[in-house]
């Protein structure tokens, strides 16, 4: 893959000459890599690699064709980011992300060989398939009563027809990934999971969650934050002690 393709998919907010650790960001249904930004900004201020993957079909990629599986999402960002150097490396999957990074980890671990934790943020694991919004249902009415419920977007944006315009193609295609998604069979990861969740979640809670717990061959552990399902709007903080302590502990068994 070209260098040129790769920068589509892989944007840093702030490139260091030196690091000791890396976060990497799948974000969310409809989500892009600029939602991460101040997270990405502030891990660069304690020498962290921050890369936030850029789905195509929103901001600057807008007119590009969309991914409509989440096994296609996942073997593109695969082969996007085969050949990053060693160094302590998070796989942050945020919602939807959470399920692509699932997908990458269990179908390609050799070529994932530098990923030393995943982190499985505001989702319960795959199932053999309960949608966000069930099919039929999936009218922009429907759709835009969804993003309210889960929060992250202020109400009045999502009461503005040419925002609307350009925000809801590709929630509605990432949803109905989502809705189609389901495993054949359960991989055990040869990494541990850190399930994050938001207290006030309607998407997810304790026990859902810790059904991740399955699906890894090492540790696991649930952090449960305050806020909803965009939790580090409220708890940004503590999310980035968090991070910090993870890598800290990946680098001791590097």
């Amino acid at each position: 893959m070209s260098s040129s393709e790769r920068e589509k998919w892989m944007r840093k907010f702030h490139v260091l000459d030196k690091t000791y650790g890396r976060v990497i960001f799948l974000p969310h249904a409809g989500g892009s890599a600029s939602y991460y930004r101040d997270l990405c900004m502030a891990l660069s201020s304690s020498n962290i690699e921050c890369i936030a993957i850029q789905y195509p079909g929103r901001q600057d990629r807008f007119k590009e064709e969309m991914i409509e599986s989440i096994e296609e999402y996942a073997d593109i960002i695969t082969e996007i980011l085969v050949g990053l150097d060693d160094k302590p490396t998070i796989l942050f999957g945020h919602s939807m992300g959470a399920l692509i990074a699932y997908n990458m980890l269990a179908r390609h671990e050799t070529e994932l060989s530098f990923v030393d934790l995943f982190v499985a943020s505001a989702h319960h694991p795959p199932k053999s398939s309960e949608p966000y919004i069930k099919g039929d249902s999936a009218s922009d009415e429907n759709v835009i009563a969804h993003l309210k419920k889960l929060g992250g977007f202020d109400d009045r944006l999502l009461s503005d027809p040419t925002i609307i315009e350009v925000i809801l193609p590709a929630v509605e295609n990432d949803l109905q990934a989502v809705s189609k998604f389901h495993m054949k069979s359960i991989v055990k990861l040869q990494v541990p999971i850190v399930s994050v969740i938001g207290m006030h979640d309607p998407t997810t809670d304790i026990e859902s969650t810790s059904e991740w717990a399955k699906l890894t061959a090492k540790e696991f552990r649930i952090v449960q934050l305050s806020g909803g399902h965009f939790y580090f709007a409220n708890e940004h903080t503590k999310l980035i002690n968090i991070i910090l302590q993870l890598l800290i502990k990946a680098g001791g068994e590097h």
